[in-house]
């Protein structure tokens, strides 16, 4: 029938930044946003461990780029990853950059100067940019998960900022009006600006997303303190099925035909037929009709 996975419909992009070596990352969510390296002077050393599995070093250079392919994600957002911010080098340092590079549209970077998280985005009347108004994140190497959350349906909303899952109190640089410009520049980048070379990261990211929804504290919270519930899909199928692949995944749910659900425990041989009345197993399987 098809792979158990962790899944989120609002989930439009999430790099785990687990590869060794090579120009692309992987996008788990399911969307096929594959990430591509650039301007790296090292296409191994650049991948690194991180803070939730690997991590991509951008510090090799002042333009070292990660761009995937992207599509308007509308008036929700929210944006997180891990970050090690190693030095202040570089000018505004992007985290995760939606859009191109003037005027903004929807990024989550670093004010080099004061040491502040920042968002920014466009409306009709021009760019609005807030960042946190107390709370610093100093280049000292420490790994803190960030995020933001922003409702764009009217310009006067403030997003909110989060720092290792607790809320960081907001303050406005610039407000603009009018209605939230869409994305038509169908393209994002980690740790730069998609088409400058001046916006680049001395540091470490790992395990950054992109949701077209707004994230509770709770959520975030969970996903900064590794203790985010896993999800999966789940399937439906008869006495004809075939358990023909192991797949490393924790947990399988599957539907009986008269609607019951059975939760798997415990490991299966490969190649095991129905019927459907299976038992449970830790370990996930393709299964195939």
């Amino acid at each position: 029938m098809g792979i158990y996975r962790e899944t989120d419909d609002n989930l439009m992009v999430r790099f785990k930044l687990n590869e060794s070596s090579g120009t692309s990352a992987a996008d788990s969510s399911g969307n096929g946003r594959t990430g591509t390296l650039a301007n790296f002077t090292n296409t191994t050393t650049c991948w690194v461990g991180g803070r939730r599995g690997g991590g991509l070093d951008f510090g090799q250079g002042s333009d070292d780029t990660c761009t995937f392919a992207f599509t308007d994600p509308g008036n929700f957002t929210t944006m997180m990853a891990f970050v090690r911010w190693d030095s202040d080098a570089g000018t505004s340092p992007r985290i995760i950059h939606l859009g191109n590079n003037m005027p903004p549209y929807q990024l989550m970077y670093f004010d080099a100067t004061n040491k502040q998280l920042r968002f920014g985005l466009t409306f009709a009347g021009g760019a609005q940019w807030f960042r946190t108004a107390s709370d610093t994140v100093d280049t000292d190497s420490v790994w803190r998960h960030l995020a933001v959350t922003y409702d764009a349906s009217d310009y006067e909303n403030n997003p909110i900022f989060y720092i290792n899952g607790e809320v960081s109190a907001t303050s406005l640089i610039t407000r603009t009006s009018g209605a939230r410009t869409s994305l038509t520049t169908n393209f994002g980048a980690l740790g730069q600006v998609y088409n400058a070379t001046n916006r680049g990261l001395d540091g470490v990211i790992s395990d950054a997303r992109v949701y077209n929804r707004i994230l509770t504290q709770q959520e975030i919270s969970r996903v900064a303190n590794f203790r985010e519930p896993e999800t999966y899909t789940q399937s439906n199928f008869s006495d004809n099925f075939v358990i023909n692949k192991k797949d490393q995944l924790s947990s399988q749910q599957y539907t009986r035909d008269d609607g019951t659900i059975t939760v798997d425990e415990v490991p299966f041989s490969l190649g095991i037929k129905g019927p459907i009345n299976l038992r449970g197993r830790r370990t996930a399987y393709k299964v195939t009709k």
